[in-house]
């Protein structure tokens, strides 16, 4: 953010910039229209009203103004900077890329260029490249905070977690109120299984930030944890949360090839069979808790104040509903075993397929990716009530809710990682 030399009770941008610096933004945003009323063609001034009214939410206003500001005044790098920055926070890193070239263009001297386009490439998981763009930033101006916490976020996604440890807590050294390396000391915490310290380090990030999404996965992730079945499995799940959506794929594939494999196995050789189920066992095991284990953890996580205030109410409505889900399918199932009726049992089998989707409702973006999910699980969801109104095509209308369930598994797992546009 530009300093002026001007006193704030007669330059109304001074003024302005002394109520951001206390998140005052409906007085920064009139001391700023203020001095626009005098200089309508001030670009400079334009871009921080740009920056104030994405901070009151009111992106669209905002990405006016900057592009206002642009118009104005294309060769000054701060407003390309500014365009930029907005254009990362609605989730669009390709059109945030070409702003932040523009200002390293202009300035590529400015270290907060080189962040930003670091920060472009972590929107994009391309992880080494936000790292060469980190350290370039670095080369800079030493001490950077914003490019010393991208280039940590960039180590520990590239799985180098001592060096992403350790550049947290050199990015929390330059600014000790930086939610971004809070949190990631953290995530560093949980993953050398130090879950008190964890929950600490993401509070005082929320306390800076109440917003920051990744300080407030990490802690629902660290009260998950108190689960020992959860605190052993961890590991696991964190390596899976790093991969690329095509590395997951090819790991989903891989189990199932192995499952298969051990399946023929299993049938050839009764003696191999005493190794090969308990290997299957325990696969169908560890895919259905990286399904389940977090929307049944956030149910019991629900049930105190803080948990329910750290998960929201859709995510609290949405675990509900997991619940009730497996619940339905284990009634039936029950009823089915009772009764000898196979397509209850069919019916059980997908009512407990439906959990898996809608266990990642709530996990998707809000928008397009979350509609997209939620009307999935309702169609297969409409399908189950049929099947169970209309016993004569009860098993043919079960069949059908099981392949959208599994088709529902898929898109759910890519739905996750979508960023739509804002």
């Amino acid at each position: 953010m530009p300093a002026f030399d001007s006193d704030a009770e007669t330059d109304p941008r001074a003024a302005a910039l002394a109520a951001i610096e206390d998140a005052r933004f409906d007085e920064a945003e009139v001391h700023l229209r203020a001095a626009l009323a005098r200089a309508p063609q001030d670009a400079m001034t334009r871009a921080i009203l740009a920056l104030v009214l994405a901070d009151a939410g009111r992106p669209d206003e905002a990405d006016a103004e900057a592009a206002r500001a642009v118009t104005l005044e294309p060769f000054l790098p701060f407003v390309h900077w500014v365009q930029g920055s907005l254009r990362v926070r609605r989730g669009r890193p390709a059109e945030a890329i070409v702003a932040a070239r523009e200002a390293l263009a202009l300035d590529p001297e400015d270290a907060d260029h080189h962040a930003l386009l670091a920060q472009c490439c972590a929107l994009q998981a391309r992880w080494l490249d936000a790292l060469g763009h980190a350290d370039r930033g670095l080369d800079r101006d030493p001490a950077h905070a914003a490019s010393t916490s991208l280039r940590a976020l960039a180590l520990r996604a590239l799985g180098r977690d001592d060096e992403a440890a350790r550049a947290f807590e050199d990015a929390a050294a330059l600014d000790p109120l930086d939610p971004l390396a809070a949190a990631g000391k953290g995530w560093s915490a949980l993953g050398a299984g130090d879950r008190n310290v964890a929950v600490a380090h993401f509070r005082d990030a929320l306390l800076v930030d109440p917003r920051s999404e990744w300080a407030r996965e990490g802690l629902l992730v660290a009260l998950r944890s108190r689960n020992v079945v959860y605190r052993t499995l961890l590991p696991a799940f964190l390596k899976l949360g790093r991969m690329s959506a095509r590395q997951r794929l090819l790991v989903a594939i891989a189990g199932v090839v192995a499952f298969r494999v051990l399946r023929t196995v299993a049938a050839a050789s009764p003696l191999l069979a005493i190794v090969a189920w308990p290997l299957m066992g325990a696969y169908v095991v560890f895919l259905l808790a990286t399904w389940l284990a977090d929307p049944l953890l956030d149910l019991a996580i629900s049930m105190d104040a803080e948990g329910r205030r750290l998960l929201g109410p859709a995510r609290v409505r949405g675990v509900r509903l997991v619940a009730i889900a497996l619940a339905a399918a284990i009634a039936l199932a029950g009823i089915a075993l009772g009764a000898g009726d196979g397509s209850l049992a069919w019916l059980a089998a997908g009512t407990a397929l439906l959990a898996l989707p809608l266990g990642s409702v709530t996990s998707c973006e809000r928008g397009w990716p979350r509609t997209t999910l939620a009307a999935w699980c309702a169609l297969v969801a409409a399908v189950l009530v049929a099947a169970l109104a209309l016993p004569t095509r009860r098993e043919e209308l079960a069949t059908l809710a099981l392949v959208l369930g599994v088709a529902g598994t898929w898109l759910g797992g890519w739905l996750v990682t979508v960023v739509p546009r804002r």
